[in-house]
């Protein structure tokens, strides 16, 4: 059986933490429009892992694969590969993906620290993702690259709690454990979701992102008698890849308490 990150933590973490699950945080940047109206885009938060010595984003992937980390072609990035297991516990070479759990979780953090500039120094929120599977993990990577982390629930040096620990056995406390509470408080209060209403518009934002077969279809008839314009500006393409995520990983259902 494959502990639950909460669990882990209950069980290994040496200090005091506070956990609060799917925090709906405002990406102020990142407005979805269509037509006449205006959504408010949000980034759903999996884990936020709060210590004395920082603020963990925890994305949480659930993928019933093997995983190898090693960085990209360009030495600039996490490569995450997942290789599914099949039944018979051997590995399906044939349906092997890259994983972007990482890239989505710096979108994340990036919200994070411009809704919270002022209270949190960016420093001190980090960027953690963990595959919470038993079916192998390898890491061939150094971790802290461009101060992102992989990490597994496995029992093995790259577990997350213990790559929590080793992090903050490098950095110095910035809070006492009165201010955890505080702080995970005012967290609480603000980003979590009591009454479903923010989950609610978390999937209307992304649902109005992606407009329908039949507004596509007439979106290319249109196009059809429109001369060509210009290209669209990249921030553009780069606001559409952050929305394609989000939406692939509610569908997926990819996240664990």
């Amino acid at each position: 059986m494959v502990p639950s990150v909460t669990t882990l933590f209950a069980r290994r973490h040496p200090g005091h933490a506070r956990l609060l699950w799917h925090l709906y945080v405002p990406v102020r940047q990142r407005l979805v429009m269509r037509r006449v109206a205006t959504v408010e885009s949000t980034d759903e938060i999996d884990i936020a892992l709060l210590t004395t010595h920082g603020l963990y984003s925890i994305e949480v992937k659930s993928l019933y694969s093997s995983i190898e980390v090693r960085l990209d072609n360009c030495k600039d990035a996490y490569c995450v590969t997942a290789t599914p297991v099949g039944q018979d516990g051997q590995l399906l070479t044939n349906g092997i993906t890259i994983d972007m759990g990482v890239a989505q979780n710096t979108a994340h953090v990036r919200a994070l620290r411009t809704e919270l500039d002022g209270l949190v120094s960016p420093q001190r929120i980090f960027n953690v993702t963990t595959y919470a599977n038993q079916c192998g993990f390898e890491m061939h990577a150094p971790q802290g690259f461009r101060y992102a982390y992989v990490t597994t629930t496995s029992d093995c040096p790259e577990n997350i709690v213990e790559v929590i620990c080793r992090i903050e056995q490098k950095v110095a406390a910035c809070w006492t454990n009165a201010e955890v509470d505080v702080l995970a408080e005012r967290l609480a209060i603000s980003y979590t979701d009591s009454d479903g209403s923010k989950q609610a518009n978390h999937v209307k934002a992304l649902s109005t992102a992606r407009p329908s077969v039949a507004d596509s279809s007439k979106s290319h008839k249109k196009r059809a008698h429109k001369p060509k314009t210009k290209a669209q500006p990249k921030y553009q393409s780069r606001k559409s890849q952050f929305i394609d995520e989000d939406v692939r990983d509610y569908l997926n259902g990819d996240y664990e308490d």
